[in-house]
């Protein structure tokens, strides 16, 4: 499950991290407290080159629309190739979904204690995901969800499902051959986590201290 995360870079950051080309850092802020709905920075292979789009976190699959409300945040990487309409997604439609860091909740707590995850040296990573185009109403709505995966050890201590994590060794081949599979994939150094604050539950902050560690 993957349903909050942070973005704490520059623009101009992101995409030196990325070893992408720059854009205009006009188009994307800092976000402590990113979630379904919102716009983000996808980076796709698009006409033979690595694009980056705002997206919208919420998948509108094929031959839907935006007054049924389907949408998917997430998609579990172990049954997405039995789906129909995910199927040509994970082939075609490829993409690396940029995080400094997200956000899951232990459910054996009363309230929920919220966890904040990142890897060491906070370092900006990139997540495996699957995105869209579709026309509505004669604009085109660009959507993405997050593929998913059992969590690890580190994860697995508070959430049984954690984001997939793209190494910067794989980006290129994750986002350009269609034939790489998923579980070929590099795997990443250990995350961190802690416990944060109980403000992270609403989705209008959006500050710093949200990825405080809880005193």
């Amino acid at each position: 499950m993957c349903n909050r995360f942070s973005i704490n870079n520059s623009f101009k950051n992101l995409w030196t991290t990325l070893h992408l080309p720059p854009k205009d850092s006009s188009t994307f802020h800092v976000c402590y407290n990113i979630v379904p709905g919102e716009n983000v920075p996808i980076i796709h292979f698009q006409e033979n080159q690595a694009k980056v789009t705002l997206m919208k976190w919420g998948l509108i699959p094929q031959l839907h629309s935006l007054e049924n409300k389907v949408r998917f945040i997430n998609a579990e990487s172990e049954n997405i190739h039995h789906k129909s309409f995910f199927r040509n997604l994970i082939i075609q439609n490829r993409c690396l979904i940029p995080m400094s860091g997200f956000y899951e909740w232990d459910h054996k707590t009363v309230p929920h204690q919220p966890y904040y995850f990142y890897l060491p040296y906070r370092k900006l990573f990139a997540i495996a995901g699957i995105w869209n185009a579709t026309e509505i109403k004669g604009e085109v709505v660009y959507t993405f969800a997050v593929l998913t995966t059992q969590a690890n050890f580190n994860v697995g201590c508070v959430h049984n499902r954690m984001p997939i994590i793209i190494t910067p060794a794989d980006h290129q081949r994750w986002l350009e051959d269609a034939s790489f599979n998923i579980n070929n994939l590099a795997l990443p150094p250990p995350l961190y986590f802690y416990k944060i604050s109980p403000k992270i539950n609403d989705p209008h902050i959006n500050e710093i201290s949200l990825i405080h560690p809880l005193t």
